[in-house]
């Protein structure tokens, strides 16, 4: 007979193995802890739970009709007025849920926070689901999660949350609908400052509905904006689209990220990330800036699950081209585990595998064909991406979007 306790320090030597050479990561909130990210501490561990934690379980009806996640640049007046109008109905009754409710919107941020900055544990390592293959499939079940919540609120099972079209340039004619407008602008309807869409903690550019976007903003210089002409601004964007969901997007480990285990540590911010999370993603919630600045505050933000809605489309989309473009079948990928608080208030254990097909889900998006605009973009567009010379007063430069004098002065942040 072995030594007393040898099964123990075999198991424990096992799971330290596991540790080194790589296990599917297993979400806990037991022993959630104070996060930090560059430097700045933050604390968002959910409330106390003590009942039990739920399996997911995918219940797919193949004859129930399916909700289509519509673009929002796409919808006609009386479309928009009425979407605008459930949707502030459905945010105002989770911003008046109590504040422990993890229904409720200031404990969606939290939960978004304490993912984004080591707050939980796996091993002895606080991991964060940005910056590797987690991306992705993790934001896909927040958002599914935070749409079921606003369903119950709403008393609505078929309400579902739009996007932002910020990747449509509106020149290509795509889609049955003939949608031509273009969605690289802010959004109206999270604009208005009566309406609890509206977040103070902005920088004042979605002010300016005529300015477009900067799909290949820098952090660096997203606190004092280039000057760029409207034109060449747009074209830069089809130009910025077509480097990170074609040419910079031809495996799996380049555009969805690192892979990340069990006792994987965490890397400095943007190392490791999916060419359309460094790109695209980071640079509107650069431009929007505030808290959307910074994941940590990102989710305060309204617009932060219309953006996202988006980003979940365009992963969607990215298979489409082919050429290696497939996501990863590894286990260590889709046995990876995550907890969220689904509309009744459990706590729900999902897997990545379980989030790989939206339809399953219940949901798809108005738009799953490759915009060809981007797609087949020719340019010299390396030149455009570089930064263009402010002039000398850059608070006062006047932009070229009808006659607006724009001043990227901060109103909260960003």
């Amino acid at each position: 007979m072995g030594r007393p306790g040898g099964l123990a320090i075999v198991l424990l030597v096992a799971r330290q193995l596991a540790v080194i050479y790589g296990a599917p990561l297993k979400t806990t909130f037991e022993g959630c802890r104070r996060g930090s990210l560059s430097g700045v501490d933050y604390d968002c561990c959910p409330s106390e739970y003590r009942g039990p934690i739920l399996d997911f379980e995918l219940k797919y009806n193949a004859s129930a009709p399916v909700r289509i996640r519509r673009a929002m640049d796409c919808l006609d007046e009386d479309e928009a007025s009425e979407y605008g109008e459930k949707l502030r109905k459905g945010i105002s009754l989770m911003k008046a849920l109590p504040a422990d409710d993890p229904r409720s919107f200031a404990q969606q941020a939290r939960l978004h926070c304490a993912y984004a900055t080591g707050s939980f544990v796996t091993g002895s390592e606080g991991f964060d689901i940005h910056f590797s293959w987690f991306f992705h499939p993790w934001h896909r079940w927040f958002l599914y999660f935070h749409e079921r919540i606003l369903q119950t609120l709403l008393g609505d099972p078929t309400f579902t949350i739009y996007f932002w079209h910020w990747d449509h340039d509106g020149e290509a004619i795509i889609g049955r609908n003939k949608c031509s407008k273009s969605g690289m602008y802010f959004p109206a309807i999270y604009a208005d400052p009566d309406s609890p869409l509206f977040h103070a903690a902005r920088s004042l550019r979605p002010e300016f509905p005529a300015l477009p976007v900067d799909l290949g903003l820098t952090g660096a210089e997203s606190m004092d904006v280039p000057y760029r002409p409207k034109d060449l601004l747009l074209a830069r964007n089809v130009a910025v689209m077509h480097d990170v969901m074609v040419i910079k997007s031809n495996t799996s480990r380049i555009f969805l990220g690192r892979d990340l285990r069990a006792g994987g540590k965490r890397v400095l911010p943007y190392e490791g990330g999916g060419s359309l999370e460094v790109t695209g993603h980071a640079s509107i919630h650069w431009w929007v800036g505030g808290d959307l600045r910074t994941p940590p505050t990102a989710g305060k933000d309204p617009v932060f699950y219309a953006h996202h809605g988006n980003i979940d489309r365009l992963w969607k989309l990215w298979p489409l081209g082919g050429q290696g473009r497939a996501n990863p079948t590894d286990p260590d990928f889709l046995d990876a585990e995550f907890l969220f608080y689904d509309e009744t208030k459990n706590v729900v254990r999902v897997k990545v595998r379980d989030a790989m097909d939206t339809r399953a889900l219940g949901y798809v998006y108005e738009f799953e064909e490759r915009n060809e605009a981007w797609w087949n973009y020719q340019s010299t567009w390396n030149s455009w991406l570089k930064p263009v010379t402010h002039g000398p007063d850059t608070t006062t430069e006047r932009s070229q979007v009808g006659a607006e004098i724009v001043s990227f002065s901060k109103r909260g942040g960003g």
